[in-house]
Order: structure tokens, then C-alpha cells, then sequence
């Protein structure tokens, strides 16, 4: 096909600029997307094959891409049909595919090889919880861009099969998939291929990945299409002796001949993909700890802990500067047998125990055994215990793909305790086993707790105590032997109405997080998760004396806190107390919040990452990416994010970050790259998740002097919002048009859409955001020489009375929404005092200032600079 027939015939939307490569079905090429102003891979179908598959059909099967929405599938931009051309578009990746690379390398790394696979994997799952089966996965249908790989082509198989069955298109010379990695039902020409046939691809494809070929290579087609229902492939091992057993049997039951033999979901497939973990050396099994499983390979998946999140959102940083477990960490221990080390670098992690029963009511007691053996465990002092809490944002994280082998690995535990909750009879029965999560094969059985089921919180607290004791025979046997606790676990009522609680808590329903809480308080008064979070409300209410009670309540239950309850409920009280040094002592973390990056930096890089449970929290990765980036060492910076996301590689926040400092950076075209293969997040406002990543990046390539880019980047802000039904525009969209075209020089645009957003929010909405729309309007209003109408907006937000401002989480908006005016009006001296008084008013976090263009000719006015070094 001719470049320049198709540079005449999509010459209105994208500008052609070279052939990048072509196979049997299509020919790819590089573009410009001139609405968009981006680079794009266009392909284009071969126009025999065009004229068998026909526009219609074509285009309805390869639209199904464009409602795949996950980080390792590559999205579709466009398609259509032009002058005969049948055509779709996709992001333009830096990078090769996996076709390309075994061509080169001939094999992987086995860590690499695993890594590949599952985020395949990962990208079928979603696919097939869509109902979508890919058909033709191999290498050359793999992308390969720095750390990601993503599967592409959905939908174009489909496409193509069904116009083999209706017209013969195999009869043209075009196989309908790839005939190395078919499955033996789609090679006898099956009607009934379901997503299995994926998996046995992926199996196919792992075999070369490991050993360098095919299961059945050297033949011809029709050889292989006959070994497929024939022949078993030779164990992977057989070819290369460094896998691992388990991962070769894994491969192998993809490669069953019948469907009903091989792993009956992507997800199944994943999770025993996710049993090995990656290590220096290579891929340690760590199999996940079903204590009574059922058949062998069997892995059940935990309920999605979506909801409950713990206070690890408020106060995981807290473990960085928290109290030591009770006995001395530094304890040596145990002779023959034990597990021997050091408990400064000895880790456990608690999974939910497994509800194997049948009976979905039995769920919840899955995430109260989590607390209460983590708990009885911390008492003991002879392990470092990760927080519970931490356990569920992993879990809220990962969603069904979290296995006892993820919790390990991002909490970088040693040893990990997994479990069953089972029938036996009318009762429940308890199971729980301790196991050495580096792969060792030592493990410890714990005697099943049975009985009613209306003595469950009972039940968990004896598993506990049961787990505690264990622990202690092994680790420390020098101890005196480990006594039970009295405190009972919390009911399923209580945990239900703390998790509700939680959730009103997270979208600043203070009030009604309260109202809930009290309702878990009422049958557990000593329940520490939901005091804590009381207390927080309270504070952020502004009603001090009700925290202060709160707080009081917690004192007598200080011995059954755990290390990081302790620290955090320090923390709350020298920031009741106005005790800035003890806060600061209480956690490292906080130093960043108080605008002290340089004494962030020395307490946080002083923690070892390999061996300290906080360093596969997100806190410490974002945190030291944070402190980095406050200090202007930006490259470091960047380096950190990226080593975080290969410990964490779902964290939101440094997905963000790293697109953030490649605009910082002016790295336009990795920013890109990068941009098009971020996931969704879970925020509900459409396509806000993309509005806020992309207007976060444009204001920081502002903060950095990356000017061009930083219009770009505003642009495509604007640009979405515009296309948008105005049915479906939320409050946020609005706001970012309104500060994207400021930024881009349409200033009094900008001004008629903050006004009316501060019509429409003086009464129905939180006076927080109130204050953040005038002082932006005011801002505006004073760049454009309006300067009295900025003035009184000033002297408006000053006024304004409302209950609610007492709280400190208003009382600091409005000191930085009036310091932005004064910024914007040329009045240096008083954005530092407004902004002192927002210091003062407990607004932290001197990134915040940082990385927002408007604050950005005040770095370097010495009386603002001072605001920081003496912080």
C-alpha cells in the first residue's frame, strides 16, 4: 500500500510520517494526531484482508479495545475506514515487542520472564471479566515499553475469525491467529473457543519466554497443528534445569490439550504466577498457605478489602519514628530448629485467613483474625509485626490478585501466617500455619481452634494467642511460656460499622463518621481503630474537648495498642499540645509535613530498604520522593519513584509523581509513553483521574521552567473538558479548565468560570473548597488588573464566619486562598504572613508550595525562603 494514499486519505485528523514496520495482517505507521498534538501508531489493514473482513464487522470487534481500560493494555485512540482503508490507532510506545527481544536475547531472565507474564496475565483477566477472549496472544502482540508490557490487538482476531467462518478467509493465505501458539480447539476449527484458549497461549508463550522456542518448534504448520492435540510437551526443566519445578508444572497444566484441564480463569492463572517471588538470584516458590485446600493447586481468593482501609491512610508514616514491639529488638535467638536471626530483621505479615466454608457471612471474621493475630503477635517482641492496617491497603491495592506470596513480598515480611476458616459440622473451625516466606520450607501447623459460631470472637482470640505461642517457642525459647490474652477480638457488627465509619471518614463526613463509630463503640468501648479515628473527627471538627475525651478513653488501653497505635496516638497529642518537637519525634514523616525536607531526607535515607518493614509501605517510597523533590534533586527523585513502583507497582501516588517529575524534567515524549498506559483510578467523576494527572504535570513543568510543555499539557486539559457532555462535567473539571486557561493567557475565561463556581458553591458545599475557588478568582482578578476586586475577595475570605471554620483543616485554606491573591498582587510580605499564619494553622507539607506555579517568583524572596529553613 502506498504512504501516500493514506497520508491523502487521513490527511484532515493525523499527519503520516513513517512506516514503522508491517506483517501479514497490517502495516503500522508512525503519526502525528494533529487535534491532539501527540504521536500515534496507525494501523492499517492490508487491503485484500480489508475487503474479506468488510468495515462493519471490522470496526464493531476492534471498537471492544476502546472500553478496555488497564495498565497493561495498550488503549485504542481511533479507528474508522478511509478510501477504502479499514485503519485503528493507538498510543505511539517507545519500545519494541516481545517478538523483537526473544529474536534478539533468544531467552529471559527467569525473574524477568515471570514478571512479563504476569502482567499478560493481568491484562487478560480484566479482558475476560469483560467477556472479552484476545484469541491470538504471542511475543509480536506484546509490547514492551521500559518496565511495562502490554498486549495489544484485542478484538482483531475475533474479527478475523468470524470472517474465516463466513467467507473462507483462510483460504486467502491470512491464518486466523498464530499457529505456534493456537490452541489444539482452535486448530481442529472448533465453534467453541472461550478464554481458556488465552491461557493456553500464555502457556506457549512462558515456555519460549524460559526456554528460548516453542513446545512443539521445528515442524511445519500442519506439524504443529498435530503435536498440539497429540503430543504433551517436554517439561520445561528438561530444557533449562534453573526454573523452578512449580513454575514449569504451572506452564505445563496451560498447555492441557482440553480446556477443562488447564487453569479455569486468568485470575487462578495469576495468582499462582504471584507465588513466585523475585529475588536477586532468581524466582523462589512461595505457595500460597491454604491450610486445607482443596484440590492441589487450588488457590481461593480473598474477599476485596475495598472498604477497609485502616488508619494506614492517616498514619502509616507513624512506624517510621513508632515505639519498639515490647521486648528488646535487638534479641538474638534460637538454637536448633528455630528460626534463627536477629528480630531487628526478622518480619511477619498476617494474611486473612481463607473462608473455605461455603457461608459468605463468614468473611468479615477473615479481616478481624488479621488484627487480633497481628496483635497478639506484637506482644510477644520477638518479631517485628506489619501493621494490620498495612495488610488491608496492600489487600485494598491488589483486590483479588493479593495472595499470602504479595502480602510477603510488598511488606518484605520473613515469615508470613495464613489460614482457614472452615465447617466442622454445625461449628467453625480455625486453622492457621506459620511459614518462612524466603521459600525455606520450614513451617509450624497450629492446632485448629473449633467451635460454635456464636463464640467466633472467642475462637480468633485463642488462634492468636495459639500463633503468639508459637512464635515464641521457636524464636525465643528462653521466654517463659507465652500466656493468653484477655482482650476479645472484635465482633462482625463492630468491624461492619468501623469500616462504614472509615468510609464516611475518608470523604470528610466527620459527623457521620462519628455517628457510625459510636455505634462500634457501643459494643466494643475498648475497640482502639475506631477511637483513634474518632478522635481524628473530632480534631478536624474543631471540637477539641470531645477529642480530649476520646483520647483520655485511649490511655488505659496503651498496653493493648499496637507499636504504631502508640505512635500515632502520641502524634495526635502533640499536635493537640502544639508540641511541633514532639511530633517530630514521634515520626520521621513529619518533618516533610512541616516543611523540613532536609531533615526528612536524613531520617528517611537512614532506614535500610531491604530490611525495614516501613520501606515496602508506600509512605516511605513517597515520602523520600517528596523530601527529594522539595530540595530540587529532582533526577534522585525520579529514581526513587521508579524504584518504589517496582516494590509497589499499583501505588497511585507514584504512578503520579513519575509523570509529574518527567514534566518537571521536560521529558515530553516519556511523559507520553508513560501517560498512555496509566490505569483508572477508582474516582468516580469520569475522567477526572486523567484531568488531574495531566494538570498536575502541567503545573510542574511550570514550577521548572519547562514552559512549552507546560502549555501543552494545559491545553489537552482544556481541550478534554470541552469535548465533554456538559451533563457529565463535575465541579473539579471546571475548576481545572478554569486554571488551565489562566495558565494558557485566556485569564477572563478563566474569571467567568470561577465566578459562577463560587455562586454555586457558597451554600451546599464545605467551606474549604469555597475558599480554594475565590482565592484562585482572586489571583486571576489581580493579573489582569482588576486589583480592587481582588482586594475585597481578600477581605470577603477574611470575613466569612461559619462554624465550621474553627477547624484547622479550613482555618489554613483560607490564609492560602487570600495568600494567593496577595502572591498575585505583587504584595510579597503579606503571602508570607498569610501563609505563616496557614504554617501555624497547621497547614503542612511545603510541597504543596512548591510545586504550584503561583508561588513560584516568591523562591528566593529571603523572607519566604525562611519560612522553610526554619521549619
Amino acid at each position: 500500500m502506498s504512504i501516500e494514499r493514506l497520508k491523502a486519505a487521513l490527511a484532515d485528523r493525523y499527519a503520516i510520517e513513517r512506516e514503522l514496520g508491517s506483517g501479514g495482517m497490517a502495516t503500522v505507521y508512525l503519526a502525528t494526531d494533529l487535534k491532539h498534538d501527540r504521536q500515534v501508531a496507525i494501523k492499517v489493514l492490508r487491503p485484500e484482508l480489508a475487503a474479506t473482513l468488510g468495515a462493519e464487522r471490522f470496526l464493531r470487534e476492534v471498537q471492544v479495545t476502546a472500553n478496555l481500560q488497564h495498565p497493561h493494555i495498550l488503549p485504542l485512540f481511533d479507528s474508522g475506514e478511509a478510501e477504502g482503508l479499514l485503519y485503528y490507532v493507538m498510543p505511539y510506545v517507545e519500545g519494541e515487542s516481545l517478538r523483537t527481544r526473544l529474536d534478539r536475547e533468544g531467552e529471559l531472565p527467569v525473574p524477568e520472564a515471570v514478571r512479563v507474564l504476569k502482567e499478560v496475565v493481568d491484562a487478560l483477566a480484566a479482558a475476560h471479566a469483560q467477556g472479552l477472549v484476545h484469541r491470538d496472544v504471542k511475543p509480536g502482540n506484546v509490547m514492551l515499553a521500559g518496565r511495562h508490557a502490554m498486549v495489544v490487538d484485542f478484538g482483531v482476531a475475533k474479527a478475523l475469525s468470524e470472517a474465516a467462518g463466513a467467507e473462507g478467509l483462510t483460504t486467502a493465505g491470512l491464518a486466523v491467529g498464530t499457529v505456534s501458539y493456537m490452541a489444539p480447539e482452535q486448530a481442529e476449527g472448533s465453534a467453541h473457543i472461550d478464554h481458556r484458549a488465552d491461557l493456553y497461549a500464555v502457556g506457549v508463550m512462558g515456555y519460549e519466554l524460559l526456554t528460548g522456542r516453542t513446545p512443539f518448534e521445528g515442524r511445519t504448520p500442519q506439524q504443529i497443528l498435530m503435536a498440539q492435540v497429540m503430543e504433551t510437551p517436554r517439561p520445561v526443566t528438561e530444557l533449562r534445569q534453573a526454573v523452578p519445578a512449580g513454575l514449569s508444572a504451572v506452564l505445563a497444566r496451560c498447555l492441557e490439550r482440553k480446556p477443562a484441564d488447564r487453569w479455569q480463569t486468568a485470575e487462578e492463572l495469576l495468582a499462582q504466577l504471584d507465588t513466585f517471588v523475585t529475588t536477586g538470584e532468581g524466582v523462589t516458590p512461595l505457595q500460597p498457605l491454604a491450610v486445607e485446600a482443596g484440590r492441589p493447586g487450588a488457590v481461593r481468593r480473598w474477599l476485596p478489602a475495598a472498604a477497609v482501609m485502616g488508619l494506614a491512610a492517616l498514619g502509616a508514616a507513624l512506624f517510621l519514628g513508632g515505639e519498639s514491639t515490647g521486648a528488646d529488638a535487638s534479641r538474638a535467638t534460637a538454637g536448633a530448629g528455630g528460626l534463627a536471626a536477629d528480630a531487628s530483621v526478622l518480619r511477619l505479615v498476617v494474611a486473612p485467613l481463607q473462608n473455605v466454608s461455603g457461608d459468605p457471612s463468614w468473611d468479615s471474621w477473615s479481616t478481624i483474625a488479621i488484627e487480633e493475630i497481628s496483635r497478639a503477635v506484637e506482644r510477644t517482641g520477638v518479631v517485628n509485626v506489619v501493621p494490620w492496617t498495612a495488610v488491608l491497603d496492600v489487600i485494598r491495592t491488589r483486590g483479588d490478585t493479593a495472595t499470602v506470596a504479595t502480602l510477603a513480598s510488598e511488606t518484605g515480611a520473613t515469615y508470613a501466617v495464613a489460614g482457614t476458616i472452615a465447617r466442622a459440622g454445625p461449628e467453625v473451625r480455625f486453622a492457621a500455619l506459620i511459614q518462612d516466606a524466603g521459600g525455606g520450607g520450614l513451617s509450624t501447623r497450629i492446632e485448629p481452634v473449633t467451635g460454635p459460631p456464636d463464640s467466633v470472637t472467642a475462637l480468633i482470640g485463642e488462634v492468636g494467642d495459639r500463633v503468639a505461642a508459637a512464635l515464641v517457642a521457636q524464636l525465643d525459647p528462653d521466654l517463659p511460656a507465652w500466656t493468653a490474652s484477655e482482650r476479645l477480638a472484635p465482633s462482625p457488627e463492630v468491624l461492619e460499622h468501623y469500616t462504614a465509619s472509615l468510609d464516611l471518614f475518608c470523604h470528610e463526613a466527620f459527623e457521620e463518621s462519628i455517628a457510625i463509630g459510636d455505634r462500634a463503640l457501643a459494643l466494643a468501648p475498648d475497640y482502639v481503630p475506631q477511637l483513634m479515628m474518632n478522635a481524628y473527627a473530632y480534631g478536624n471538627l474543631g471540637r477539641g474537648d470531645a477529642r480530649d475525651s476520646v483520647l483520655a478513653l485511649m490511655e488505659p488501653l496503651r498496653d493493648q495498642m499496637t507499636s504504631a497505635e502508640r505512635a500515632e496516638m502520641d502524634l495526635v497529642t502533640a499536635w493537640r499540645d502544639d508540641d511541633e518537637a514532639r511530633a517530630l519525634q514521634v515520626a520521621g514523616l513529619t518533618y516533610l509535613m512541616y516543611g523540613r525536607p532536609e531533615e526528612a531526607l536524613e531520617r528517611l535515607l537512614a532506614v535500610d530498604r531491604e530490611d525495614a518493614c516501613v520501606s515496602n509501605w508506600p509512605s516511605w517510597w513517597r515520602g523520600t520522593a517528596g523530601a527529594l523533590h522539595a530540595t530540587g534533586r529532582l533526577e534522585e527523585a525520579l529514581a526513587i519513584v521508579r524504584e518504589g513502583l517496582q516494590r509497589i507497582p499499583t501505588d497511585e501516588w507514584l504512578l503520579r509523581r513519575e509523570i509529574r517529575f518527567l514534566a518537571a524534567l521536560g521529558e515530553g515524549e516519556a511523559f507520553d509513553s508513560l501517560f498512555a498506559v496509566l490505569p483508572p483510578t477508582e474516582w468516580p467523576e469520569g475522567g477526572w483521574d486523567r484531568i488531574l494527572w495531566t494538570g498536575g504535570a502541567a503545573g510542574e513543568a511550570a514550577v521548572h521552567g519547562q514552559d512549552a510543555l507546560a502549555t501543552v499539557l494545559y491545553q489537552r486539559v482544556i481541550d478534554w473538558v470541552e469535548s465533554q457532555p456538559a451533563d457529565e462535567l463535575e465541579r473539579n473539571h471546571h475548576a481545572w479548565r478554569a486554571l488551565a486557561s489562566h495558565a494558557t493567557g485566556r485569564s477572563v475565561k478563566a474569571d467567568t468560570i470561577l465566578a459562577r463556581l463560587a455562586a454555586e458553591t457558597e451554600s451546599p458545599l464545605r467551606p474549604n473548597w469555597w475558599n480554594y475557588v475565590q482565592g484562585e478568582r482572586g489571583a486571576v482578578l489581580a493579573d489582569i488588573g482588576r486589583t480592587e476586586e481582588a482586594r475585597a475577595l481578600s477581605e470577603l475570605i477574611a470575613t466569612r464566619a461559619s462554624a465550621a471554620d474553627t477547624a484547622a483543616w479550613v482555618t489554613h485554606t483560607r490564609f492560602v486562598a487570600r495568600a494567593r491573591i496577595a502572591a498575585a498582587l505583587g504584595d510579597r510580605d503579606a503571602a508570607v504572613e498569610l501563609v505563616r499564619q496557614a504554617l501555624e494553622a497547621r497547614f503542612v507539607g511545603q510541597s504543596d508550595f512548591h510545586s504550584e506555579p503561583r508561588w513560584r517568583d516568591l523562591w528566593g524572596y529571603p523572607p519566604w525562603d525562611a519560612l522553610w529553613s526554619g521549619r
